[in-house]
C-alpha cells in the first residue's frame, strides 16, 4: 500500500505543479461573450484529492483503524481537500482582474471601424465594425472632438459603458 500512497500523492503534486505553471484553463469566450472569468475546476480539484487521498492513506497505514473505516477516512480527506481547492479557485477567480485583456473598456482596442453617422464635438455619431463575423453598431465620440464625416474610417480606442471613442485611422496610420 505505501507504493499506492505514494503514487497518488506525486500523480497529485505533478497535477498541481502543472497548474502553477500553466494556469487554472478557462473556457475560450467568444467576442461578444461578457469577459467572466470562469475556471474549469476538474483538475486543480484532481490534483487536490489525489495528493489528500496519499497523504491521508499513509498516515493511516500504520493506524488501528480497520479496513473501511480507514478507506473511509481516506475517502473523507480526498473529497474535503478537492472541495476546499473548488472553493479556492472559484474565489480567486471571482476577484477582480488587473488584466487588460479581461476590461471590457478594451476588449476593441485598435479594431478599425467605419463611421456610419457622422460624428461632430458636440454629438455621437455611430460605428460599424466587425469581429469574428459578429456585426457590432454602437455610439461613438472623437479623441479629440474633431468633427468626422460619414464613411470614414477609425481605430477604436476604447469602448466605455456602450459609447466607443475613436480615433481617425489616418491619425493612427501616421504614428505606425
Amino acid at each position: 500500500m505505501p507504493l499506492l500512497w505514494s503514487s497518488l500523492v506525486v500523480a497529485g503534486l505533478l497535477v498541481l505543479v502543472y497548474l502553477m505553471i500553466a494556469g487554472v484553463p478557462q473556457p475560450r469566450r467568444s467576442v461578444d461573450a461578457p469577459a467572466l472569468r470562469t475556471p474549469r475546476l476538474l483538475l486543480p480539484m484532481v490534483g487536490a484529492l489525489c495528493t489528500a487521498l496519499g497523504i491521508a492513506g499513509y498516515l493511516t497505514d500504520g493506524s488501528r483503524f480497520s479496513g473501511p473505516a480507514r478507506w473511509a477516512v481516506v475517502l473523507l480527506a480526498g473529497a474535503a481537500a478537492a472541495l476546499l481547492m473548488a472553493g479556492l479557485v472559484v474565489k480567486v477567480f471571482s476577484a477582480p482582474s488587473s488584466d487588460p485583456e479581461d476590461d471590457p473598456r478594451y476588449r476593441f482596442q485598435g479594431h478599425v471601424a467605419r463611421v456610419t453617422k457622422p460624428i461632430a464635438a458636440d454629438r455621437l455619431g455611430r460605428i460599424v465594425f466587425e469581429i469574428d463575423g459578429h456585426r457590432f453598431d454602437l455610439p461613438a465620440r472623437a479623441v479629440d472632438n474633431a468633427p468626422m464625416p460619414a464613411d470614414t474610417e477609425v481605430v477604436i480606442e476604447q469602448v466605455d459603458g456602450e459609447v466607443a471613442t475613436v480615433e481617425l485611422w489616418s491619425v493612427v496610420e501616421q504614428r505606425l
